[in-house]
């Protein structure tokens, strides 16, 4: 495939590469990062982009919404975050973590999920 973005192949990628794969194995990626790594040592920092307990007014997650409301629903999920994430994110970084490794932000209950290989 032609690479020269001057010749179209960088659209040619966008749009007939395999964008859409890769965009849609965060999972599958998040998934295995979770299992190879020792339990308590893995915190994914993420959630969905809806109205969630903790999360009342989630930002717009068109990436060109630059309107100040919605850089303030941005800070507003970094809040909400480091709430949810903050303490357990420090520790870990500071090899004082004693906690479960924490996978994304259940959407019903605003709380992180807890990674349990057994279950």
């Amino acid at each position: 495939m032609d690479q020269n973005p001057a010749n179209g192949g960088a659209v040619q990628w966008m749009l007939k590469g395999n964008m859409i794969d890769l965009l849609s194995d965060e999972k599958v990626v998040a998934y295995q990062a979770i299992t190879i790594t020792r339990p308590g040592n893995y915190i994914r920092v993420n959630a969905e982009m809806r109205s969630q307990p903790g999360l009342p007014n989630p930002p717009d997650d068109a990436m060109d919404d630059i309107s100040q409301s919605n850089i303030n629903r941005l800070k507003d999920l970094g809040a909400f975050w480091f709430s949810q994430y903050g303490e357990a994110t420090v520790e870990l970084l500071n090899n004082s973590y004693a906690g479960p490794s924490l996978d994304r932000i259940d959407p019903n209950t605003g709380t992180p999920v807890i990674y349990n290989p057994t279950t």
